[in-house]
């Protein structure tokens, strides 16, 4: 998804909201910025890398979620 902002006279920019909202990123998140290649990289800070699920994983998830359920005596 591409967007373009502006730089202001403080040297901030604006996240749009649908990129705020489909990241889960809050007022008060700390972000990282870093120079790569010549392009700005934006990350959210302390927790590494985030990982988009895709059904599969999420069934995955599930599955495993239920064979520990079954192990430890619950139900699934």
């Amino acid at each position: 998804m591409r967007s373009d902002v502006q730089i202001d006279a403080n040297g901030g920019i604006t996240i749009p909201e649908s990129l705020r909202e489909r990241l889960g990123l809050r007022a008060g998140d700390v972000l990282v910025i870093e120079e790569a290649n010549g392009c700005l990289v934006l990350r959210p800070s302390g927790g590494g890398e985030i990982e988009m699920y895709t059904d599969q994983r999420i069934e995955e998830f599930l599955d495993e979620e239920a064979a520990m359920s079954k192990t430890l005596g619950g139900t699934a």
